[in-house]
């Protein structure tokens, strides 16, 4: 009986595991930690995540097919998840492909999930052959106001494929709970303070450091989450002053159409969002230039 019953347990657990190759459930976009930046997607990494979603992270560590250095006439796009699209977003359908459809242009994403704004500007700042760039368009949320991220989980930032790729999906889908059962018990053994603390951090010198000695148009994009949209709150207020008349401004919230059925979360834009988003940014780039733009 106990034979049987584990010969069976056997055979499951193998007939799952199978599966989970098959359809490619692990097919993450995979990270690397660096010491300037924090961490970065891998260099020349490829993946196919379920069969249908294609990524692919060129030489340097952007989500693109395109190999090539920017030129003037480019375009550098900045930002976390929502211009990274993740591995649930075809590479075909990220914001930085959309948009490359409408202006026609070259769009480099300098882009990854759980970025803040430090985190890409130091990206910036480690190839300056995105400077050659003729425009930048940084796309920001209030929660990018913050520290340099710093790599910190297989779970939710996998540095390389599994062996058990099971045991790795039991692993990442446990892995807000884990989280939450962690802050629990750093706030009860007095660690509170300190992270407070280091939310307090300085993030806004690189930012005026950047705008200060770029050469290029930089759009601003105000991207708000979904409680912010329904709302009407406009984000990223203390990033504003910071900007001030050095950055052209794109109030994603003044965009026609823009709701609460543009986010598939509280936070990422759905298909419809994406698309929107894209229009919006591309009308913002085809303007003159000026310093500041509505999203209609």
């Amino acid at each position: 009986m106990v034979i049987g019953l584990a010969l069976f347990a056997a055979l499951l657990l193998t007939s799952a595991e199978l599966w989970t190759r098959v359809q490619r459930l692990i097919d993450y976009i995979r990270y690397q930690p660096d010491n300037d930046v924090g961490y970065l997607p891998q260099p020349l990494a490829s993946g196919k995540f379920r069969n249908r979603n294609r990524w692919r992270i060129n030489p340097i560590g952007l989500r693109s097919d395109c190999d090539d250095p920017p030129l003037p006439e480019d375009i550098v796009i900045l930002g976390d998840s929502i211009v990274e699209g993740g591995s649930t977003t075809d590479q075909d359908q990220t914001l930085g492909y959309q948009l490359a459809a409408l202006t026609s242009r070259r769009i480099h994403p300098a882009c990854a999930g759980g970025w803040s704004l430090p985190n890409a500007l130091a990206f910036m700042k480690k190839h300056r052959e995105l400077n050659n760039a003729g425009t930048i368009v940084m796309v920001v949320n209030s929660g990018d106001l913050c520290p340099l991220n710093r790599w910190s989980s297989q779970s939710t930032h996998p540095t390389r494929r599994p062996t058990v790729h099971l045991a790795y999906l039991i692993r990442r889908y446990s892995w807000p709970w884990r989280w939450r059962a962690q802050q629990w018990l750093g706030h009860w053994r007095g660690s509170g303070a300190n992270a407070q603390k280091s939310q307090n951090s300085d993030w806004a010198a690189p930012v005026a450091a950047f705008l200060r000695d770029t050469g290029a148009r930089v759009i601003c994009v105000l991207y708000p989450d979904r409680t912010e949209t329904e709302q009407q709150s406009l984000p990223c207020a203390t990033l504003r002053p910071v900007i001030g008349e050095r950055a052209q401004l794109v109030e994603i919230l003044d965009a026609a159409g823009w709701g609460r059925d543009c986010y598939a979360d509280a936070l990422h834009p759905n298909a419809r969002g994406r698309r929107l988003l894209a229009q919006t940014i591309a009308r913002a780039i085809q303007q003159p230039e000026s310093r500041n733009v509505a999203g209609g």
